[in-house]
């Protein structure tokens, strides 16, 4: 793993901080904007398996509808594994209150409940990002809502780099405790932070999948898109301006 080109990644490239800028904006747009930047996200990850060492492609808000539609079918498969995962939470937090009541008199009792608490809390957290992250991943790379519940495909990623996906997520999480402090900052801090961090977290992702396929796991069938635009578009002349531009109109009349 290169963690020191993940992290270089977001400030790569000539349209780095205008990618970051727009990602921003899309963080302040509330429920469709980050499904839109998931969707950007998922076009910078197929240019990176092509490519690791590729720049990421220009954020084009004339491509608005093309990320949104990108990034739904994702959005949609975790939030249906954030519901299974709040499922599981709710007997362990009843669990835990239940004997913590019991154990109230005893300081010590109190101790060893709190840190199995927070032991039980991680490793569930870790355990279901290992998990939802292949189902992420493919379901944006194939554009298939379908693609995301491959219960093969997500056994054989766990098997191959389970751990190292688990491994991942606790640098990251180590790696931006200071973006707290960001993040504490009105409005912008927020979005900024998680400019940052889908930034870097897709150049990681994609490093993952290619030492999955390095160890024999199966390869995807990666959706075909529309060529990345290099600007915003440009509206279409129209009739009168386009005859008064015409090489006809050029030359000079005849008397």
């Amino acid at each position: 793993m290169n963690f020191s080109a993940a992290l270089g990644f977001p400030f790569r490239g000539k349209s780095a901080w205008s990618n970051l800028g727009l990602l921003l904006v899309c963080f302040i747009i509330p429920i469709v904007g980050p499904i839109v930047a998931l969707g950007y996200i998922i076009g910078v990850e197929k240019i990176l398996i092509a490519n690791i060492h590729a720049d990421a492609p220009r954020f084009d808000f004339g491509r608005f509808s093309n990320y949104l539609m990108r990034g739904l079918y994702p959005f949609v498969a975790s939030l249906l594994a954030m519901l299974i995962l709040y499922a599981l939470l709710i007997p362990i937090v009843v669990i835990f209150v239940l004997l913590f009541l019991l154990a109230q008199k005893s300081a010590a009792g109190i101790g060893v409940l709190i840190a199995l608490a927070v032991l039980a809390y991680l490793v569930l957290i870790f355990g279901f990002g290992a998990i939802i992250q292949p189902m992420m991943f493919k379901s944006g790379l194939e554009g298939s809502f379908q693609a995301a519940f491959d219960r093969p495909f997500v056994l054989s990623y766990l098997k191959r780099v389970g751990w190292l996906s688990v491994g991942v997520q606790v640098l990251v999480m180590l790696m931006f405790i200071p973006l707290v402090l960001l993040m504490c900052i009105p409005l912008v801090g927020p979005g900024v932070a998680m400019a940052l961090l889908m930034m870097v977290q897709a150049h990681l992702n994609t490093q993952i999948y290619l030492i999955y396929l390095n160890r024999g796991g199966q390869t995807l069938a990666i959706k075909d898109d529309p060529l990345e635009q290099t600007g915003f578009p440009v509206l279409p002349p129209s009739p009168a301006t386009a005859a008064a531009d015409s090489p006809a109109d050029a030359l000079p009349r005849e008397s």
